[in-house]
């Protein structure tokens, strides 16, 4: 399940747009992104493809069963608040720094 802010940050990303006062430093600096040479209708095939690939159910996701700390930052960096529970309990289990940080992680998002 891909939230909506998602597949905004992917268009307004891959079209090259600008979101006001990104990247600011200073009251009165603005700078936007060089204009993508992608066309909208490409932008949306690119960000369906996504969608796709990573719209799986929580339950048949190869992510509900993470093999290594990579899997549970996939979770976290995918937002698939379904699959949160599982990557927190892989990772506190792991016993490692990373693992505790990344299971912190996951129970405040």
């Amino acid at each position: 399940m891909q939230t909506k802010s998602t597949r905004w940050a992917l268009v307004f990303g891959l079209s090259g747009l600008s979101f006001p006062g990104s990247c600011a430093h200073g009251s009165s600096v603005q700078r936007t992104a060089p204009a993508s040479a992608l066309t909208v209708c490409q932008v949306e095939q690119i960000v369906n493809q996504f969608e796709n690939r990573h719209s799986m159910p929580a339950d048949t996701s190869p992510l509900c069963t993470p093999k290594n700390l990579d899997d549970v930052l996939e979770v976290l960096l995918l937002d698939e608040t379904d699959l949160f529970a599982h990557g927190t309990r892989f990772a506190a289990s792991e016993g490692s720094v990373r693992g505790k940080t990344l299971a912190g992680q996951l129970l405040v998002s």
